[in-house]
């Protein structure tokens, strides 16, 4: 089925396709439902909650940016989300989950073939917590946000830290 929209006069395939043509939001969606746990039985340690910017494979220009955030509506779990749009502060996709309980991250089964998706769980499987630091510290060079709660920071000696004062004795 296609829609004709009424913006550019062309046929699109979704109702967020003309929605981004009008230059519209697009409306939440729910989240798709959980993929079953990977045969990975390793349990990982829980991950810092902030965004992080790291470099992905030999050259300095292929990176990643996430998200990592308390999921409120499930217990227990975290959400991932990776940067998929130009604003470094709204433009995130959630795709997968780090579970408390079991020590494991889940990708949804929507974004199973997305090989950045996949980069980002290797990632956060092999990363210490000094890593994860030092990404941090990437992204609020980038931004002049706070690694872990996004607030703008103006103070030199916090853009460097890449944490805000109240963060900084938290971590």
């Amino acid at each position: 089925m296609s829609i004709i929209c009424g913006n550019c006069k062309e046929t699109h395939l979704t109702v967020e396709d003309v929605r981004e043509c009008h230059g519209l939001f697009p409306q939440p969606e729910a989240p798709p439902p959980l993929e079953a746990p990977s045969s990975d039985s390793k349990s990982y340690p829980i991950p810092y909650k902030g965004t992080f910017t790291f470099v992905w494979g030999q050259d300095d220009s292929d990176y990643r940016t996430i998200r990592i955030k308390k999921w409120t509506s499930r217990r227990g779990c975290w959400l991932i989300e990776l940067l998929t749009g130009p604003e470094n502060s709204t433009d995130f996709t959630a795709f997968g989950t780090y579970d408390e309980a079991t020590g494991s991250y889940t990708i949804w089964r929507r974004y199973i073939h997305n090989e950045k998706m996949k980069d980002v769980i290797e990632w956060l499987k092999a990363s210490d917590e000094e890593k994860q630091k030092a990404a941090g510290e990437v992204y609020a060079m980038q931004s002049n946000n706070c690694w872990r709660c996004g607030h703008r920071l103006t103070v030199p000696a916090s853009i460097h830290r890449g944490l805000g004062p109240d963060c900084a004795e938290k971590v």
